[in-house]
Parts: structure tokens; sequence; C-alpha cells
């Protein structure tokens, strides 16, 4: 079939506007075959016409074409294009939206998303992500936001507390629910999910007192909202920060490299200034550090014990595990999934749902008294994870 008789998508892709290529291309057909451009029984260009039409890489027609076809939008037909379905193939309930801030590369709000956008198109609901990026003046880009926005949207879910981003949702008129630290109360607002960091700052604290620690160093790239260090203080534990910023920008082989040169730095001077336990509150941090102290041939936990918060999934790979204050996307996906369909479906937004990190002890830093310990299997949010190993 030759290329002209395909119809070109009435739509261009706009960089560096907050939504990524996928979920703009997405949104985007799915919006030409809604509004009858393409009509049941047509055709779209094969991923690789679309990717020449486009201006992008046929990873991204490919993604876009698998979104599709899971809405039930299309069937895609290998070397042929995919066929536009008749609108009573799958009647969609609603769609929702996922709004992040800043940074579209972190990997808990994008796993999160994904599991999100999974549980909800199984639901019967369309799924929309995009993140609200800073312009140069500092101040928050909604145009991206606004653009997809239209009406259309039942829920907008937004990731992390910021007050101007909710203003503006409320402003807007239309639903959304807060995943965040706080609650909000503005109007339009549905629900609240507490995103709550510090769940497992006693557990830590607890450990460190049943060890006898004495000193405990907090590191990371930003400061931190653990709260670790002030609780440490009033058990009667020396707690200090130390942040490294990166200098040339907050991708992750960045953080990593910069914590890599921090620590080699501090490691030439010598050994006296480790505490009794490091505690890293970036897990890219962490492996940077980690790799230093082994390269200086510091034995964890001989030398020094070792505390990493950690996203499951992301969390440096050691022959043993670490002890970590671990957060996990897919399980708060769940969770999450579930509030939204539960309001969606009339029955309200749930109230009291917290998600955060378990604690998560292994071998670089044992509980008292225990040989080398091994993490269990068990995936149950309350359980404590540890075993002797027989």
């Amino acid at each position: 079939m030759a290329e002209q008789k395909y119809k070109k998508p009435p739509f261009e892709l706009k960089r560096n506007n907050g939504r990524t290529l996928v979920e703009q291309a997405t949104d985007g057909i799915r919006r030409a075959i809604v509004s009858g451009y393409y009509q049941p029984g047509d055709v779209l260009p094969t991923v690789r016409m679309l990717a020449a039409m486009l201006g992008v890489s046929r990873i991204v027609t490919n993604e876009v074409v698998a979104r599709l076809a899971a809405e039930g939008l299309v069937d895609p037909r290998p070397r042929l294009g995919s066929m536009v379905l008749a609108p009573n193939v799958r009647v969609w309930r609603g769609c929702v939206q996922f709004v992040y801030r800043n940074n579209p590369g972190s990997f808990y709000p994008n796993f999160l998303a994904s599991e999100l956008r999974r549980r909800l198109i199984g639901a019967g609901y369309i799924f929309m992500q995009l993140a609200v990026m800073k312009d140069e003046a500092g101040r928050y880009d909604f145009s991206a936001l606004d653009e997809a926005t239209d009406g259309n949207v039942d829920l907008t879910l937004l990731m992390f507390n910021e007050t101007s981003i909710e203003r503006h949702l409320s402003e807007l008129g239309r639903p959304f629910a807060v995943i965040g630290k706080g609650a909000c109360h503005r109007k339009g607002c549905a629900g609240n999910i507490r995103f709550h960091r510090e769940a497992v700052v006693p557990d830590f604290v607890l450990h460190c007192r049943m060890a006898g620690v004495r000193s405990v160093l907090q590191v990371g790239q930003i400061a931190a909202d653990t709260q670790a260090v002030p609780a440490l203080r009033r058990a009667g534990v020396e707690a200090e920060e130390w942040v490294i910023r990166p200098p040339h920008g907050i991708r992750p082989e960045c953080v990593e490299l910069a914590a890599l040169e921090a620590f080699d730095a501090r490691l030439a001077k010598g050994t006296d200034w480790l505490p009794d336990v490091l505690f890293f509150t970036d897990d890219y941090v962490a492996r940077g550090a980690i790799t230093s102290m082994r390269d200086h041939d510091l034995r964890i936990p001989g030398d020094v014990r070792v505390v990493t918060w950690a996203n499951r999934g992301n969390c440096p790979v050691q022959r043993r595990p670490l002890t970590r204050m671990e957060m996990d996307p897919i399980a708060h996906g769940e969770t999450i999934a579930r509030c939204v369909v539960s309001y969606l479906k009339g029955s309200g937004f749930p109230e009291g749902i917290t998600v955060g990190p378990r604690y998560v002890i292994g071998n670089s830093f044992p509980e008292p008294g225990c040989g080398v310990l091994k993490v269990s299997n068990d995936r149950g949010p309350k359980q404590k994870e540890t075993e002797r190993t027989r």
C-alpha cells in the first residue's frame, strides 16, 4: 500500500512542554478517532510511517500503537498499519489524568503511573500522564495542563503537594485529588491520599538505639523531609546532614557521579569522619557513595553501616540486600487505583488512605545479635521482612 493513501495525523507534537511524546501522540490519535477524522475501518499509517510523519522514533510510535490497542481503539496489523475499530467495540467509562511536577524522568512517579495506567485501563478508563514544568523564571508553565484538560477529564490526580498547581486545578473547575504530605481543602478537591515518607522513621530510630548507634550522617542531593535527623537527636543519637548538590543536573547518572566524587574527596583525607551509620535519602546517591567506599576498601557493615531510601526495583544492587526504607510504586499504584475507581463509580473518594515506605532490614545494618540476614519474598505491607539464615 502506497504511503500517500494513509491520512496524516491532524496534529503536531510539541517538545519540552511537560508531556512526553508518547502521551501527546496517543492523545492526538485518540482524539482523531473520537472526532471522526479516522473512521472505523480506516487504517492508520504503519509505525514507521507514523514515526516519519510525527518526527519521532519508532520506539515512540510502537508504544503509541500498543496503548491505543490496549484501549480497544485500534487493531494492529504488522507491516500494514492499525485498523480503527468501531466505537461499540469498547465503551469507555471516563478519563483520568495523572499530573506531577518538575522532573518527568523520576523513577517513582513514572512506575506509579505505569501501574495506574494498567489498572485503570483494565477497569475501563482512559489514562493520561503529564508533568508540569517550571519556566526560566521559576514559575510553573500550565500550558500543557490546560491543553490536556479540555473538559473530558473526569478526575485529575496530582502527585505531591504544590500550592500553585492545586490552585490552578481548582480554578479549572474540574475534580482533582492530591497524593501528598499535606491535605488539600480547595474547591474541587475530591480527596486526599497521604504520601507518608516519615512512616518508618520510628523503626529506623529504634533500630539505631537497639544497636547502640552513637552517630548517624544523613546524605542526599536535597535537604530531606524524612524527619530522621530530629527524631534521632530526640532519641539521644548524634545526627547530622550532608547535602551533595549535583553540579551537572539531576539526571540519575549525574547524581550518582556527584556522590562518588564527593565521597572520594572526603575519603582521600581519611575515615575519621565516618559515623556509625550512613543514611542515604536517595538511591542514586547511595550507588555513587557505595562505589567510592568499596574503592577505598571500606567494608559494609564492618567499617560503616548503611541504610538507604530505596524505590522497589531501583535499589542499589548488592550481593547482600541493603537495609532500606523501601517505597513500592506498584503496590501504591494498586491502592490509588482502587480509590480512583471508587470515586468514579460514585462511591466517593476513600478517606484515611496512606502510602509510604516499609523498613526492610538487610545485611548493611543487621539487627543486633544477628548473623547474615536475608530478605523474605513476602510483600505484605506491615510485615517486618527479616529472617535468620539457618
